[in-house]
């Protein structure tokens, strides 16, 4: 402060001119302001009559040791005519001629207000979970609240000065700036979304608003506040593909309310039912389902019961689950209710109709099998209690097997006793054949019954006396006629 007359350009200072009787003889506007009085009020009366009288004597030692360009300092309380004192930080200065005593003056009180406000102000900006940033024309920071300094990954410390392209990826800066300088220059611009990376490198997705802000001064600025959509950005695309899926899957999903109203319809099903989904928002459950058995599924549901089954509905097959959401207590004995139920149903006639057709098909081709199976195994009576079983082709297992079952039933059936089993037509047998056809004898045995095998090959007859199978007592012939002409008592002719 030593050069007074540059006082009167301090932008934060109050001057006021002092005699060197300590009369005021000019008086700063802003401390006119502070006081509540006019200029003309003030001027001529003594500076110590503004402070109460107890608080004085450290002002008025201060006064009376100045020296010429030397400041100095104090704090005094301050008022006029009976208004409450307030809080005045003072620098004064004895001018080089005359003794006249400059001075400035801060209100402390209106600083600490402000300085409460500008706390209280933060500590609301701090508490919104919206980002809040305020740039200069220049696109320099001058405000962030701690929502957008921990959103971009900074302190907001270092935000402040710090121009905002630097939070924004190099390629996208210069249109970003702008839409920055369109909205300083008064234009309303829409709503924007965009990526960003945080200074961690982790990717989000935000929402800006962006206005201009205007000061007296003709300072302007741009206030943008910023929405963290990543989550719903996400939902709208889990959102989009749970409707594309729905659009070309043949299902319907739909929900209900407690009052059992539509309040979601969706899907592709729909179509095949003749219904249109929007139309049925709002309206009752039963205008989508109005089958007896449906409704009381959908009321196991509403009792909190995950129902599903397979329900023919208008003239197709869906598989339907019923998922019962937030149940909640109706009254004091009352049963628990579900407040939604959830409905998804499968169209699944195409798939039952393939199925009921496979099996159509698969029965036909047993009964065919079965066929087949017994015209190349006839058990045919050649004699009274005498049948014959000539057997042709290969002889695997399966096929030993159906002989024992056949042959079996027609000796019960029959009253047989005696069987020819005739191998002459058999292309082959394994061991294992052989050995069925064995028991086939000895279970045949049992019914009393006599097996003889007929027209074995010799590789069948080398495998049954090598494998010991046909021991105890299977009987064998060459031929048919030979088993025959036996049964007659007479040998077959040459």
């Amino acid at each position: 402060m030593t050069d007074p007359a540059s006082l009167s350009t301090a932008a934060a200072a109050l001057l006021t001119s002092i005699s060197p009787e300590g009369r005021l003889l000019g008086v700063a506007p802003g401390l006119c302001r502070a006081l509540g009085v006019s200029a003309q009020e003030l001027v001529g009366k003594g500076l110590l009559s503004l402070v109460p009288q107890e608080e004085q004597g450290p002002v008025l030692a201060t006064l009376r040791g100045l020296k010429p360009g030397e400041p100095a300092t104090f704090e005094a309380r301050m008022g006029f005519g009976g208004a409450a004192p307030r809080w005045f930080s003072w620098e004064v200065v004895l001018a080089a001629a005359g003794g006249m005593i400059l001075g400035t003056a801060r209100d402390i009180d209106a600083e600490r207000a402000e300085a409460r406000a500008h706390a209280l102000l933060q500590a609301i900006g701090d508490a919104l979970p919206v980002g809040i940033a305020c740039s200069d024309e220049g696109g320099r920071f001058r405000y962030v609240n701690r929502a957008y300094s921990d959103h971009y990954g900074f302190s907001r410390e270092a935000m402040l000065g710090m121009p905002f392209t630097m939070i924004i990826q190099e390629a996208q800066r210069e249109r970003w700036m702008e839409w920055h300088r369109r909205v300083i220059g008064g234009a309303t611009e829409p709503d924007r979304e965009a990526p960003v990376v945080n200074r961690q490198g982790q990717k989000s997705h935000v929402r800006a608003t962006a206005a201009r802000v205007s000061l007296p001064g003709g300072q302007r600025f741009r206030l943008t506040t910023i929405t963290d959509v990543t989550e719903r950005r996400k939902a709208q695309q889990s959102e989009q593909v749970l409707r594309s899926i729905l659009a070309s899957a043949p299902m319907v999903i739909w929900a209900a309310d407690t009052q059992r109203k539509l309040t979601l319809l969706e899907g592709r099903g729909l179509l095949d039912r003749g219904i249109h989904g929007e139309a049925l928002l709002g309206q009752p459950l039963e205008l989508l389902h109005g089958s007896a058995e449906v409704r009381a599924a959908i009321e196991r549901a509403y009792a909190c019961e995950e129902v599903s089954g397979r329900f023919e509905l208008v003239g197709r097959v869906f598989d339907v689950c019923l998922v019962p959401l937030a149940g909640v207590e109706r009254g004091a004995g009352e049963p628990v209710q579900a407040d939604v139920v959830l409905g998804v149903e499968w169209d699944v006639t195409e798939e039952v109709r393939a199925a009921e057709e496979l099996a159509a098909q698969l029965a036909l081709v047993a009964s065919q099998r079965e066929t087949i199976r017994r015209l190349g195994m006839p058990v045919v009576p050649v004699g009274e209690g005498e049948l014959c079983v000539p057997l042709v082709g290969e002889i695997d297992q399966e096929r030993a097997r159906g002989l024992l079952e056949d042959l079996l039933a027609r000796i019960v059936k029959d009253g047989a006793h005696r069987a020819l089993i005739d191998l002459t037509g058999v292309e082959g047998a394994d061991v294992a054949t052989l050995a069925h056809l064995v028991k086939v004898a000895r279970a045949a045995r049992l019914l009393g019954a006599e097996v003889v095998l007929t027209g074995l090959q010799p590789a069948m007859a080398r495998a049954i006396a090598e494998s010991g199978v046909g021991q105890g007592g299977l009987k064998t012939r060459a031929t048919l006629q030979e088993a025959l002409g036996r049964r007659r008592g007479r040998q077959p002719s040459a």
